[in-house]
């Protein structure tokens, strides 16, 4: 779905925010390794996020498995939580173009102790992704060099 998005977007406005969701990306596996969590398919995801920020696509691997066909309980189950979303997504809209000048922000919810965050993410990401370990270690030295910043993001 980002990857789409990030098609559609008017490049001015995705070169302005892409390395800001770079560093951001670095900061969340940064954490993920301070709190010792395993790596997981959370990693697979957040590698992903990445290759699209970097190369504007990703391999989406769950595409070359069949799916099972979905089954009318199934659907009934879940259709009640697809139309919610979708009421819960039009109310946040019409927020946004009641008010053109609302922002959407961010909840900082973790700090990572860690001084070499982006070093530590970049490097628990090639671990997941070995083929992205070029792009992650020019990006760690042009992070380095804009210097020191609070390093918050959500843990996910």
């Amino acid at each position: 779905m980002f990857e789409k998005l990030q098609r559609a977007c008017p490049k001015e406005v995705s070169q302005s925010v892409n390395k800001e969701l770079r560093k951001k990306t670095l900061r969340w596996a940064a954490v993920r390794e301070e709190e010792h969590i395993k790596p997981n398919d959370t990693d697979k995801y957040i590698c992903q996020w990445y290759e699209i920020l970097v190369n504007e696509k990703t391999k989406h691997e769950i595409l070359k498995k069949p799916s099972e066909p979905v089954s009318a309980t199934t659907f009934k189950e879940h259709v009640k939580h697809i139309s919610k979303g979708k009421n819960d997504a039009m109310g946040i809209d019409q927020q946004y173009k009641q008010d053109d000048k609302k922002k959407a922000t961010s909840p900082e919810t973790r700090r990572s102790a860690l001084d070499y965050a982006y070093e530590r993410g970049a490097k628990r990401m090639a671990v997941t992704r070995p083929d992205l370990k070029k792009v992650l270690d020019d990006d760690v030295k042009e992070f380095l060099a804009d210097g020191f910043e609070n390093v918050c993001y959500v843990l996910m």
